[in-house]
């Protein structure tokens, strides 16, 4: 499944980013520039 998260660089975003890739799942993130996260996740810069 490919899940869109908002927040991902966040403690509990990047929680569920780590969950997710751990269960398969494809990650696309919104993040800020400069936002870290982590590997194997697409990122699309944006915000809200």
């Amino acid at each position: 499944m490919r899940i869109v998260l908002l927040g991902a660089s966040g403690r509990t975003g990047r929680e569920v980013v780590v969950q997710a890739l751990a269960q398969g799942h494809e990650v696309v993130a919104v993040a800020r520039a400069g936002s870290d996260v982590p590997d194997g996740v697409e990122v699309v810069r944006g915000g809200l």
